[in-house]
């Protein structure tokens, strides 16, 4: 891993990455087990590692929800799964 790699791309208070953290996860983990690679788990605390690929794809779903209203979360949670992966 390169300095660029480790470097945190983002920080979400703890309620906006409660609000996120399953669905991603579950949509992170179906893509691990098409491609017959070994499922993840986010750890309770501290930084998230994860796959650089679907790492961006969390970190751009982040940018977009970090600071909007708590409502439109969800929202922005299923219009992101609506999209395809090279649309994130």
């Amino acid at each position: 891993m390169n300095d660029e790699d480790a470097q945190v791309k983002v920080i979400l208070r703890r309620d906006v990455w409660e609000e996120i953290a399953e669905e991603t996860k579950a949509e992170f983990n179906r893509r691990l087990r098409a491609l017959g690679i070994k499922t993840g788990k986010w750890p309770k605390t501290g930084q998230v590692p994860v796959e650089p690929s679907l790492g961006k794809e969390l970190v751009f779903l982040a940018w977009a929800i970090r600071e909007c209203d708590p409502v439109l979360i969800s929202t922005a949670v299923r219009n992101w799964l609506g999209l395809v992966p090279e649309e994130r």
